[in-house]
C-alpha cells in the first residue's frame, strides 16, 4: 500500500474510531508500528503488543488491526498515487524503505 494511501486510511481510522479502551488515542505512528509488527508476527497478538512497547493490550491490537484492515482499499493505485510513486522511484531508486518514509 502506498504511504500516501496509508496516511489517508489511518487518518480516516482515527476519526471514525477515536480512543482506545484505555483512553489512549491511536496515533498514525502507532498504527504504522502495529501494521509492521503484524507483518512480522501475523496473528501473534502478544508479540504485536510487545512490539508496540506494551502500550496496548493484545486484544486492543487485534481490534485496531481489524479496523485498519476494513478501511484498506485493495486494488490498483490511482493515477495520482502512481505518479507519486514514479517520481519517488526516479529520486530514490529502489530504496523502498526511503520511498515509504518520504511519500
Amino acid at each position: 500500500m502506498s504511504t500516501y494511501h496509508s496516511k489517508k486510511v489511518l487518518s480516516r481510522a482515527n476519526t471514525s474510531v477515536g480512543k482506545a479502551p484505555h483512553d489512549v488515542k491511536w496515533s498514525v505512528r502507532m498504527d504504522m508500528l502495529l501494521l509492521q509488527a503484524y507483518d512480522q508476527f501475523p496473528d501473534n497478538w502478544q508479540a504485536v503488543a510487545k512490539a508496540l512497547g506494551d502500550k496496548k493490550q493484545p486484544a486492543e491490537c487485534r481490534e485496531r488491526h481489524e479496523v485498519l484492515k476494513a478501511l484498506m482499499v485493495k486494488g490498483r493505485f490511482t493515477q495520482k498515487e502512481d505518479a507519486i510513486l514514479r517520481e519517488a522511484m526516479k529520486k530514490y531508486g529502489k530504496n523502498w524503505a526511503l520511498i515509504s518514509k518520504k511519500c
